[in-house]
């Protein structure tokens, strides 16, 4: 019978997916990472770098893009899609109050990362500025998520030595708890931006 020897895939292709996954999902695939780091199947270290230089080049580009193409290229191709017009919103009442807390922050903004780039770079923001908050915030980011997810994995260990729970229900449960308070988060930011609305 064929069986899948999963720690030598894992060896051999596990830190090229994660860096795919961070540069086209982000914080999910981060935190699952780091979250299989506290349970043995990859070095902690080499998790968080990885994630550090795949979200730099990712939202590097995004924001080449954005400065290329322009702002009437984001109002004729992205700002007519419903779903993108409420993170635009958000973004651009940021973009002119609060432009370098936007710019070292807008990874935990979920629903408005892949956006945020593109919209700073059409706003003209020269590159060598958003480069520099790009590092710094990619920094703050890749440490904050790697260390939550470790810390998760951590936790579900002890739990399961402690009271047997079954490790694919507590995963869950993680989950669902991280994945709320990103809604929360995200929320909070939109009704903060429609109150600075005058």
């Amino acid at each position: 019978m064929f069986e899948i020897d999963w720690q030598n895939w894992i060896n051999q292709y596990g830190y090229w997916a994660i860096f795919l996954g961070v540069m086209f999902e982000g914080e999910i695939v981060l935190f699952i990472a780091a979250f299989m780091a506290a349970q043995g199947y990859f070095n902690i270290q080499y998790v968080g770098a990885i994630a550090f230089i795949a979200t730099i080049i990712a939202i590097q580009a995004l924001y080449h893009v954005g400065d290329y193409q322009g702002r009437t290229w984001i109002n004729q191709h992205i700002i007519q899609q419903s779903r993108w017009q409420k993170p635009i919103s958000i973004v651009s009442g940021w973009l002119h109050k609060h432009q370098y807390i936007l710019m070292l922050g807008f990874r935990f903004m979920i629903g408005c990362r892949a956006i945020t780039p593109l919209m700073i770079g059409a706003a003209g923001i020269p590159a060598l500025r958003f480069t520099l908050f790009n590092v710094i915030g990619g920094l703050i980011w890749s440490i904050a998520v790697t260390a939550l997810g470790f810390w998760a994995g951590e936790f579900m260990r002890e739990m399961l030595q402690r009271f047997h729970i079954n490790p694919w229900l507590m995963a869950a449960g993680l989950l669902i708890i991280i994945l709320m308070a990103g809604w929360i988060v995200y929320r909070k930011i939109a009704s903060l931006n429609k109150d600075d609305t005058p």
